[in-house]
This record gives structure tokens, sequence and C-alpha cells, in this order.
């Protein structure tokens, strides 16, 4: 049985974990907003969707899983496509730093030789007057 094996105390439980360890007071307050209002019997999707925290592709996925009754699957996946965005992101900065940190090395190994050079032709200037 591919349906979700998790009810509203889970998810409950959940999201008091995650609103322990987020360090954002935004996020935080919209979390335990969200553990009230599934306290009060208000499904995951309906106050999620309000907040506005995350995109509209993971809202809708929350809001079908629930609807199915495979919200489990359905939080696997939206974990799966945040997973590579994040990952493609990293890639992105990696791959524009590398460039970037060359050029700031090299320019500084050729200031030293620079300086370096007008020390030695100073002081050859020096002892040849």
């Amino acid at each position: 049985d591919r349906r979700s094996k998790y009810g509203p105390q889970e998810i409950v439980d959940g999201l008091r974990t995650v609103a322990g360890v987020v360090r954002n007071s935004v996020w935080r307050q919209q979390i335990a907003g969200l553990v009230q209002q599934i306290e009060g019997g208000a499904t995951l999707s309906a106050p999620l969707i309000a907040t506005r925290l995350f995109p509209d592709v993971a809202e809708r996925l929350i809001a079908v899983g629930e609807r199915t009754g495979q919200l489990q699957i359905m939080l696997s996946r939206v974990a799966d496509i945040h997973e590579a965005a994040l990952s493609r992101g990293l890639d992105r900065v990696t791959t524009l730093i590398t460039p970037v940190l060359t050029v700031l090395i090299g320019a500084g190994v050729g200031g030293l030789v620079l300086s370096v050079m007008s020390a030695i032709t100073t002081a050859n200037d020096l002892v040849l007057k």
C-alpha cells in the first residue's frame, strides 16, 4: 500500500521539529501558525498555501498528495525537486566562482611580481648612480 502512513499528529510533530531548527524568525512564526491550524483540524495544504513560503509546484504537489492519500510520496517528490534545484544552483555558483578566483589570484601574483621587479630595478638604479 503506497498510501501515506502519516496522520495529523506526525505532521504536527515534524513541523515542531522544523520550527525548532529554523533560524529565520519569519519562517519559525509561519510554521508555528501551521502547527496551530493543523491542530485545529485544518489540512496541511490550505494553511501552507496561505503562508506563501514554498513555490507553487510544492504547494500543488502537497495538495494532490493529501487528496489522493499519498502525502508521503508527494513530500518526497517535493524534496527531490528542491534538492535538484539546490544542486544546480551550487553548480552554477561554483562554475562562476572558479574563473573569478583565477583572475583575482593571477592579479595578486602579477602585482607581487611587479612590485618585486620594481624594487630590483630601483635598487639597480641606485647602485649604478
